[in-house]
């Protein structure tokens, strides 16, 4: 949804839980959506680690670079916490909340 508001220069802030879920896309914005939506990679912690990798041997990457939408500071640093989880990164840093 903030994808394709962003296409459609409408307001770019990441929607609410529940405002995500009570929003009723428009036409315009199903295709907007739709043609993202292959190029993101939702997954639970325990899916994400193959999943990246599978993206980067496709595109005979070495890194990849992870941006986590997510309607606030503290679940998009429990999104990149999960994904360092998930490729064991030994975090040297105090936490950042």
């Amino acid at each position: 949804l903030r994808r394709a508001r962003m296409q459609l220069a409408h307001d770019a802030l990441p929607p609410t839980p529940a405002e995500a879920r009570a929003h009723r896309a428009t036409p315009a914005e199903q295709q907007s959506m739709a043609a993202t939506t292959r190029l993101a990679i939702v997954a639970s912690p325990g899916d994400i680690r193959p999943r990246l990798e599978d993206l980067a041997a496709r595109h005979g990457a070495d890194e990849v670079l992870i941006v986590s939408v997510t309607p606030d500071y503290g679940t998009r640093v429990r999104s990149y916490e999960a994904i360092a989880a998930a490729f064991e990164v030994n975090q040297r840093w105090p936490s950042l909340r």
